[in-house]
């Protein structure tokens, strides 16, 4: 009988290791809780728009956090099965040991270019798995450019239950990019030419019209692409046009004024571009083939979007402007290039004006959008954090 009862006690014994084994949390070190055990909140790297999470290894933060004791534990990305919930990549052989914490890098859905609030609830997700592994209850992020608006997209889904003790923005275009319109005037070009070529109404004079307006279109449209693969942005994207400047309550807007945690350190690495170094013999050139009417350039485009953003509002001589609201308008569109300075300090949007709770720490520096200053700097907003 009681061997009949140890043998019963054994298999029970194996049956409750098997079902642990399949329901436990599966966690990349796989080691004893003391070795997964993060000495600081483990940090999540989230990149940008049209961007991959090797964005982190280009830069060499990666390399800066491990002197740091921030060890990199796992490439995060997106099941293909289900692109909002978590496969993971990770080194064999590293493990945390005493004094170290952990790092992780997230890959967003499509590169970062599909629909904002998808990547939320995959960053949810890894959160989720990174608490799991380590028993953290908080953890940092770190963000570039969009990948700012994805981490504040999961920051106003859960208010009270985020899980985020600390949230970088680098270059984030918390107000939009200038260089949505892109996206988004394809988009609404795009549906008026469907529009024109599935119509076929009208009398002879009405159906000519309408082509000779078709074949102009058309032309726009291909122009645009052109100008959009040319500058990275992937046109028919949704998150590029999520990220049109707020206006008439469309996504921005709407993120703009909803509740953000008041419990979370918000710090906002503002980077901006000297007009000095953009190159008179360029600029010169640019003009040259915009007096014959070459607008086939990309290079020319983007130039003079950037001299309209940026470079009035790096005037040195201030007394160049001759009123006061002037100025303050020039100097609000200062910026690195692709998002203004105005936009990538969270204190300008609504919730954050609107609150005496809500306040972002700034860095300023002078660098092109997603230039490698920004790593020294990431590194300096870690070390204020950690005071």
């Amino acid at each position: 009988m009681k061997k009949r009862l140890l043998t019963i006690s054994l298999l029970t014994l194996c049956v409750l290791a098997g079902l642990f084994v399949l329901t436990k949390p599966a966690c990349i070190t796989r080691t004893t809780p003391a070795a997964v055990a993060s000495k600081n909140p483990p940090i999540l790297l989230v990149h940008g728009f049209n961007q991959s999470s090797d964005f982190w290894d280009d830069i060499h933060l990666i390399q800066s956090l491990a002197a740091q004791n921030y060890i990199m534990l796992g490439d995060i990305s997106p099941n293909p099965d289900s692109p909002t919930h978590i496969q993971i990549k990770s080194p064999s052989t590293t493990t945390l040991t005493l004094g170290q914490s952990a790092c992780y890098k997230l890959k967003l859905p499509q590169n970062g270019t599909s629909d904002i609030r998808d990547s939320a609830i995959l960053l949810e997700n890894a959160i989720a798995h990174i608490r799991a592994c380590h028993g953290s209850d908080k953890i940092l992020l770190i963000s570039f450019s969009a990948g700012g608006i994805v981490c504040r997209q999961y920051l106003t889904n859960h208010l009270y239950d985020h899980h985020v003790e600390s949230l970088i923005t680098v270059s984030a275009p918390h107000l939009g990019s200038e260089h949505a319109w892109l996206a988004d005037g394809y988009h609404t070009i795009t549906t008026q030419l469907a529009a024109m070529q599935s119509d076929h109404s009208g009398n002879f004079v009405t159906r000519k019209s309408r082509k000779a307006a078709t074949y102009i279109v058309e032309k726009l449209t291909t122009q645009i692409r052109k100008w959009g693969n040319q500058a990275g942005i992937d046109i028919d994207s949704k998150a590029a046009r999520m990220l049109v400047t707020p206006e008439n309550g469309n996504y921005l807007a709407s993120l703009a004024h909803a509740p953000h945690p008041s419990d979370v350190h918000y710090h906002c690495i503002i980077s901006e571009q000297n007009i000095l170094n953009y190159g008179w013999d360029k600029l010169k050139t640019d003009f040259k083939r915009l007096k014959k009417g070459n607008f086939s350039q990309m290079d020319l485009s983007t130039d003079l979007l950037d001299l309209a953003r940026n470079a009035l509002g790096n005037l040195g001589n201030l007394s160049q402007i001759t009123n006061l609201k002037q100025g303050l308008a020039l100097l609000k569109f200062r910026g690195d290039g692709v998002v203004s300075k105005f936009s990538q300090n969270l204190n300008n949007i609504a919730a954050f004006k609107q609150s005496d709770q809500l306040k972002a720490t700034t860095t300023q520096l002078e660098t092109s959008h997603g230039g490698p200053e920004i790593n020294n700097a990431i590194l300096n907003a870690l070390a204020l954090h950690a005071q």
